[in-house]
């Protein structure tokens, strides 16, 4: 029932391009501010005509890849559903994560474009303060085991966790890159799906990150610091990522059914942890303490 489509005229001079302000579809839940910002100034200057769209089908393949994945995808907002962790029951985290553009471009992001549901551990009772946080993701520190440039989310009974990145305008994405969790592996996130403006683009495995000791086992492979999704044909891009692009297949083929976001029938050999149960975690940036100490 949300407008699509928005003319805005100022004391009867139409200020909007011909084709109107295009308005982000509502998400349909409240797990992040959804307000958006349009910006006359975008719109003073003529505006290059995207080559692909959302709707585009055409889809490409990969030699290390076990389906084909639609051609850059068009949207507002990315969602990634976090459906299991390397083995922990009640924590999921992610190092950082980087998005390019249709020429290949790093698109900056800060922290108004990432929201996560759970937000973050500080959710849980007692949990204050912990640097976890979503913005983390986009701080450009990922290659490191250091906590306090990670994003940390409890699992909670019955609920997907989800990170969203969003935009103010439709944007169109050749590759994404993802850094998973490495403080403890376990932790780090495995099977996920990938959904443009409620539309899924892409299922994947993303590995568990392995603490190779340079040096001792020197046959050994590189630990590879970040996995890519590939959405492009372009050869150079291909060739340069084929070592790091993420396995898309999910193990189990488990069926998952849920109503109002919520998991309604979950599989019966997994079996929930008990939150009474959960662990306690917090990191804290100290320097930051001590200076509003002094």
């Amino acid at each position: 029932r949300g407008a699509k489509v928005v003319h805005i005229s100022v004391d009867g001079h139409c200020i909007s391009p011909p084709e109107g302000f295009l308005i982000r579809k509502g998400p349909g839940v409240c797990h992040f501010d959804f307000a958006q910002e349009i910006l006359f100034v975008d719109y003073l200057q003529p505006q290059q005509k995207k080559q692909y769209s959302r709707t585009d089908l055409r889809c490409i393949g990969h030699p290390s890849m076990d389906y084909e994945a639609p051609l850059m995808p068009c949207g507002f907002i990315f969602q990634f559903q976090l459906l299991t962790s390397w083995g922990d029951p009640y924590y999921i985290g992610l190092n950082g994560l980087e998005f390019y553009d249709e020429h290949g471009e790093k698109i900056v992001l800060t922290e108004n474009h990432i929201a996560a549901f759970p937000d973050s551990v500080n959710i849980l009772d007692g949990v204050y303060g912990d640097v976890r946080t979503p913005e983390k993701l986009v701080d450009g520190v990922n290659n490191s085991s250091d906590g306090r440039h990670t994003w940390l989310a409890p699992i909670l009974p019955g609920l997907v966790n989800r990170v969203y990145v969003i935009f103010d305008k439709p944007m169109t994405v050749s590759m994404i890159k993802l850094w998973n969790y490495s403080k403890t592996p376990q932790r780090g996130l495995k099977e996920f799906g990938l959904l443009v403006d409620d539309l899924l683009v892409y299922n994947g495995i993303l590995d568990i990150v392995s603490h190779i000791v340079h040096g001792i086992l020197p046959t050994c492979d590189l630990v590879v610091p970040y996995h890519t999704i590939l959405f492009t044909s372009d050869e150079k891009i291909s060739h340069k990522e084929k070592n790091t692009v993420i396995s898309n297949h999910v193990e189990d083929q488990d069926v998952r059914m849920m109503n109002e976001n919520k998991i309604v029938i979950q599989s019966k050999k997994k079996q929930a942890a008990d939150p009474a149960l959960r662990p306690k975690t917090c990191i804290t940036d100290k320097e930051l303490i001590r200076r509003r100490r002094h």
